[in-house]
C-alpha cells in the first residue's frame, strides 16, 4: 500500500501549484494534447529502497518524480523556465508532503531541454525519500 501512497502524495503535491502549470498529465493516463496546448507530463519512478536498520519492518523508499515540460517549439524560453521556477520552488529540499511524509531529498535539477517535433522540452528530477514501517 505504501507504493500507491506515495504516488498518490507525489500527484496531490503538483496539484498544489495546478493553477501556476499547464495541463498536467500523469502516468497512464489518456491525453491528446491540441497543437500548441502546453503540458506537464509526470512520472514516479522508484529505486532501490534502503534499510537503514536491521531485524525490523523501517524501510526507506526512495525514487525520482520526474516531470517533463512540453512547449510549443518557437515561443521563446521565459514561458517555460518560469515552469520550471515554480516547479523548483515548490519542491524545496527539506520539504515535505501527503500522509507518508514524503520528503524531498535534494534540490530539483531542471535538465537540458531538447527539442521533440513541434515542442521543446525541459526535464526536471526531484529526489524524494519516505520511511516507511511494515512495507
Amino acid at each position: 500500500m505504501s507504493v500507491l501512497n506515495i504516488r498518490q502524495d507525489l500527484r496531490v503535491s503538483i496539484l498544489e501549484i495546478e493553477s501556476y502549470l499547464p495541463d498536467i498529465v500523469f502516468e497512464n493516463m489518456k491525453y491528446d494534447p491540441s497543437i500548441g496546448t502546453n503540458f506537464v507530463k509526470c512520472w514516479v519512478s522508484f529505486t532501490q529502497s534502503l534499510n537503514p536498520t536491521m531485524g525490523d519492518s523501517f524501510h526507506r523508499i526512495v525514487g525520482i518524480f520526474r516531470l517533463e515540460l512540453n512547449f510549443r517549439l518557437g515561443t521563446g524560453e521565459k514561458d517555460i523556465i518560469t515552469v520550471a521556477d515554480i516547479i523548483k520552488d515548490h519542491y524545496k529540499r527539506g520539504k515535505t508532503f501527503g500522509s507518508t511524509c514524503l520528503q524531498i531529498t535534494d534540490t530539483p535539477t531542471i535538465g537540458v531541454g531538447f527539442e521533440n517535433g513541434s515542442r521543446y522540452i525541459i526535464p526536471i528530477q526531484i529526489n524524494w525519500a519516505a520511511n516507511v514501517l511494515g512495507y
